[in-house]
């Protein structure tokens, strides 16, 4: 008794000559061509993804932003701003950090993923809470 097994080929096979009657189809183009056509749809399905990467570029202020150089410029007394400059600043970075927790929701669905943000958002934002409570 022998088993035999479906293999997917590397290449399509050649349909038979329908004028030849010896010849007969490949019994492995059917997985092939399954293969293309999930490949296809997968590959549809992710492209969303693409442009919802592009979406995080208008937050690329607060990647870059570093709380703990913007805390160095306090580290000497002689050049402190004064109190009306400070209290903008921390007002600023309340407002900031609200900002981002109302514009970047905890999950969005993309396609077919339903992608957390809640990590990115809180990351983001708690870089302006760390500035306003320091």
């Amino acid at each position: 008794m022998f088993l035999k097994a479906t293999v997917k080929p590397d290449f399509r096979p050649v349909d038979p000559n329908p004028d030849d009657p010896r010849e007969l189809e490949d019994e492995n183009t059917w997985v092939f061509d399954e293969y293309n056509d999930l490949r296809t749809k997968i590959t549809d399905i992710i492209e969303p993804l693409d442009k919802y990467i592009l979406t995080y570029d208008r937050f690329e202020n607060e990647y870059k932003f570093d709380p703990d150089a913007e805390m160095a410029k306090y580290d000497n007394e002689e050049d402190w701003p004064e109190v009306a400059e400070l209290k903008a600043n921390i007002l600023f970075h309340q407002a900031e950090e609200k900002r981002l927790q109302n514009e970047i929701p905890e999950e969005i669905v993309c396609s077919v993923f339903k992608i957390s943000t809640k990590v990115i958002r809180d990351m983001l934002a708690e870089k302006h809470k760390k500035i306003a409570q320091d």
